[in-house]
């Protein structure tokens, strides 16, 4: 799972609400087939500040890949390879810009934040 830090300001909850959010990924992230990426404000403007999407692979080879993403009119289900493969590319560069000890140690920060 690759976020943006913008994801865990602002949002519309309580503080007890966020810090227990923030509380259930770093014990999701300790699990050895899971990854929890958090892309740093210091890394500036990248593409899923902007246009927010979530990547969905399934174990199943005949199910393909598809990406979700909402906009201001709805929701869009993208299946389309061309589409799919941009939307791959996009998270594998937002995966460069956060490393897992960082992500941890930045999600750290912000539970304390919330406490």
């Amino acid at each position: 799972m690759t976020t943006d830090c913008h994801v865990y300001n602002g949002m519309p909850a309580t503080a007890e609400v966020m810090r227990e959010q923030i509380e259930r990924l770093l014990e999701v992230s300790e699990l050895e087939h899971v990854s929890v990426d958090v892309v740093p404000f210091t890394a500036g403007a990248h593409v899923g500040a902007c246009a927010p999407f979530t990547y969905f692979r399934f174990e199943e080879p005949e199910l393909p890949d598809i990406v979700y993403t909402e906009v201001l009119s709805g929701a869009m289900y993208l299946d389309q390879r061309s589409d799919v493969s941009a939307h791959l590319e996009a998270h594998n560069r937002m995966s460069l810009l956060a490393s897992d000890a960082d992500s941890k140690a930045l999600l750290n920060r912000m539970r304390k934040e919330y406490s």
